[in-house]
């Protein structure tokens, strides 16, 4: 199940398919607080726009520090194409 809004740990662990949370890339204290949340895979997506995922919006992967997800299955999404 993918999730794409305010859910809580409690939400996540009430289901009993693997979670994959999407989350936009802010800052990399942001990511470390969401490197606890209970989730399968943290699929980490553009940032925000008019609405939640699918914006289409890429980021500069390059400033996301590695350690902040470190243990956690990422999923890169956000404007990729064929020339990145």
């Amino acid at each position: 199940i993918q999730l794409h809004g305010d859910e809580t740990a409690d939400d996540c662990h009430s289901l009993s398919y693997p979670v994959i949370k999407a989350i936009s890339f802010q800052s990399n204290q942001h990511l470390a607080a969401m490197s606890h949340f209970p989730a399968d895979y943290i699929l980490l997506d553009g940032p925000k726009g008019k609405y939640r995922g699918g914006n289409g919006t890429a980021f500069d992967w390059h400033q996301v520090d590695k350690n902040a997800l470190k243990g956690k299955k990422v999923i890169l999404a956000g404007g990729l194409d064929e020339n990145n």
